[in-house]
């Protein structure tokens, strides 16, 4: 196990983040394994760096571009964009455009959103303190197709 000088405590992943702790909680127990992913110190979770990187690798967390990208390309220069990842998350896809830059996207429901699938947003979309696209309009009604 490594030292607890590397661990990060399940709080400071969440807000760090954007996300709540229930949801961070939900995902650790449904796909990690305790004292590989997550290790329990004085009734406090605690992720390891493995842990990180798998929430990372499923798409939980925003990647490290998306967070340096948000906001410095308006939304109205960046044309079409394509769904990359749908996170377990359910109210936030991945999506990435013509020049390989990142976004997250908020939306209401990403159950019938599928990889690979085009979309716009308005040209008036900004994202918001935590670098979150609002999706407004109609969602895809069935899985994969609009």
């Amino acid at each position: 196990m490594p030292a607890s000088a590397t661990l990060e405590t399940e709080k400071a992943l969440a807000d760090a983040w954007g996300l709540t702790m229930k949801d961070l909680a939900e995902v650790r127990r449904q796909r990690l394994r305790k004292d590989y992913h997550w290790v329990l110190e004085n009734s406090t979770v605690m992720y390891t760096p493995e842990g990180i990187a798998a929430l990372r690798d499923w798409g939980i967390v925003p990647q490290a571009r998306a967070l340096e990208n948000a906001g410095e390309v308006p939304i109205a220069q960046v044309g079409v964009l394509t769904v990359s990842r749908v996170p377990a998350n359910p109210r936030m896809i991945l999506a990435v455009d013509s020049n390989g830059l990142f976004y997250r996207i908020r939306v209401s429901a990403n159950r019938n959103f599928k990889r690979g699938m085009q979309f716009q947003l308005p040209p008036d979309s900004q994202p918001d303190a935590l670098g979150l696209y609002q999706f407004k309009g109609r969602l895809p009604r069935f899985y994969g197709r609009w």
